[in-house]
């Protein structure tokens, strides 16, 4: 759905002001589409500091891809967003969107806007 990489998610996540999201990134996997390509969970009430530190631990961390495999990522791999063993296409993301209309996260994220 969109061509973020990691390092524009992180340069995003960074322009934002210190404090509470509505919704958030909170956790990291491998994508159900291409395992070779990391998916981000939303949850509600979120920090900056937290959204950080799991993108940090995208960069750190070798994944396992649904049907084997091992995977690490890197600042240029592009970014997902879906709940862990889910493939939507992004509608995952345009929905939490559309439940959340005023998030500037999410909609920096769907804009594909990188400060």
């Amino acid at each position: 759905m969109n061509n973020m990489t990691v390092d524009g998610l992180k340069k995003v996540v960074e322009s934002l002001p210190d404090s509470y999201f509505g919704l958030g990134i909170s956790s990291v996997h491998s994508w159900r589409g291409s395992y070779d390509e990391p998916a981000f969970t939303l949850e509600p009430n979120v920090s900056k500091q937290t959204m950080l530190n799991v993108i940090d631990s995208c960069l750190s961390y070798v994944f396992e891809g649904w049907k084997g495999g091992e995977f690490k990522y890197y600042d240029y791999s592009p970014v997902n967003f879906d709940t862990e063993g889910n493939y939507t296409e992004g509608g995952y993301l345009l929905k939490a969107l559309a439940r959340n209309p005023d998030n500037i996260f999410l909609l920096s994220i769907v804009l594909g806007i990188e400060e």
